[in-house]
């Protein structure tokens, strides 16, 4: 069953034995100017219908993997699994929910700035593309609306002009967010000048004169030499970001509720994806008007408040001091009355601190980061014995060791639905449904 393969092993493999001949693209789609084809994400050599059944074999593949995975680890640890046949470790996975969109989905993307020579372009960060130091430019990202595609050409004609050069030599990335009908643009630059400010402000002006539907635009100042454009892992300090132009917040509507967050907020790259996820925890936590719901790594609050009349109580708790602030922004602007958010790291030790005396009817929803959840974490949410757990993967890789830890602290999976968030990638997300064994 190749117990070293990763989900994204399992469906590249599925990709290259189903071998398709690479489909025909838009004109400029998945291609540098000078006709080189993209090969950073699948998505230049299968159309997303040859994708669908490729990662409906790879997810089967890798969920039957992680079951057979759960019983070895219940016999080395001194548990037993009879006839695992009969009783499987893990239910059926339920069937790939795709994107609404299928490509075009983006909502989130950013291109980073090279130097070709005297040239600057913008690219995407491609670490085997040695010819321009490791960039590629794309005329048009085929998993990117095409307005972006259109931003980004803007922005990197201007930067190679003279009245610019303030900017463009800070500049490190530039980076579309997008809302409702409209788009944020942030400038990450490693220092905010003075003649930085004036240079940006001419930039800013030309691309909103030339796509309308720009609502903000954005300096953002980043002295690390970080591949990503939020550098290092801690909080950037709110004075890091200037407004240059429109409105201060990203506004976005999810489940008939207005949101509003900073850019500096993480928000999910497929937007039309991340409402279907919110009508899932719905519909797998089951809530109801005796429920307390707590919703760990809440972001800006999407879960809390669209499961929140549903409930009597939710807790939701946060490290992101920016999504914190805007988690409270939309509890006010909503005005909802049984919510209450709370600024933590969550690790085995606060559980209980944070949320209190354990009620029959807790219901714990978790979608924590790539890397998952700390030592303890999983150990103390089930030592509650809540009523059910939601339990969120970006990770597919990580689902067998946090599931044998759940497993161990006396609860089993119920039901698991896959989510296709990030079409031509190798990424998914997996929601799964824990109840007590």
């Amino acid at each position: 069953m190749g117990p070293g393969l990763s989900f994204a092993d399992r469906f590249r493999r599925q990709i290259e034995l189903a071998a398709h001949t690479p489909h025909a693209t838009a004109d400029g789609e998945c291609h540098s100017p000078a006709g080189k084809r993209c090969r950073l994400c699948h998505a230049s050599r299968i159309s997303y219908e040859q994708e669908i059944p490729l990662k409906r074999a790879a997810l089967q593949e890798h969920w039957d993997h992680c079951g057979a995975l759960l019983i070895a680890s219940a016999r080395s640890t001194g548990g037993t699994v009879e006839e695992p046949e009969r009783h499987p470790a893990l239910p059926p996975l339920s069937p790939l929910v795709l994107s609404p969109h299928g490509r075009q989905y983006r909502t989130v993307s950013k291109r980073k700035v090279f130097l070709d020579r005297r040239r600057r372009f913008l690219g995407l960060i491609d670490p085997g593309e040695h010819s321009s130091h490791g960039g590629f430019e794309v005329g048009r990202c085929a998993i990117e609306p095409a307005k972006h595609a259109t931003l980004y050409a803007g922005c990197a004609s201007l930067l190679n002009r003279p009245q610019t050069q303030a900017l463009a030599q800070r500049l490190r990335y530039v980076i579309i967010k997008g809302g409702d009908g409209g788009q944020a643009v942030l400038f990450s630059v490693t220092e905010i000048t003075p003649m930085l400010i004036r240079a940006a402000n001419q930039v800013s002006k030309a691309i909103t004169r030339a796509v309308p539907s720009v609502t903000g635009v954005f300096l953002y100042e980043d002295a690390s030499d970080g591949r990503y454009y939020l550098g290092p892992a801690v909080a950037p300090a709110p004075r890091s970001l200037r407004k240059l132009y429109g409105k201060p917040d990203i506004a976005r509507l999810i489940a008939g509720k207005r949101f509003q967050f900073s850019p500096l907020v993480f928000s999910q790259v497929n937007a039309a994806a991340a409402e279907q996820m919110v009508d899932l925890a719905g519909e797998l936590l089951e809530p109801h008007s005796d429920c307390r719901l707590v919703d760990l790594y809440c972001g800006f609050g999407v879960f809390a408040l669209t499961l929140a009349p549903r409930v009597r109580r939710v807790i939701g708790v946060e490290s992101s001091p920016h999504a914190l602030a805007a988690a409270l922004a939309n509890v006010r602007a909503q005005r909802a009355q049984n919510v209450r958010f709370v600024r933590a790291e969550i690790d085995g030790d606060n559980i209980h601190q944070l949320v209190g005396t354990p009620a029959p009817n807790d219901l714990f929803l978790l979608d924590p980061p790539r890397s998952g959840t700390r030592s303890g974490v999983v150990e103390a949410i089930a030592a509650r014995r809540p009523l059910r757990v939601l339990h969120i993967f970006c990770n597919p890789d990580l689902i067998p060791a946090e599931l044998a830890r759940w497993t161990r602290s006396g609860y089993r999976v119920t039901r698991a639905v896959p989510v296709d968030m990030f079409p031509g990638t190798d990424a998914v997300e997996v929601m799964v449904v824990l109840e007590r064994a």
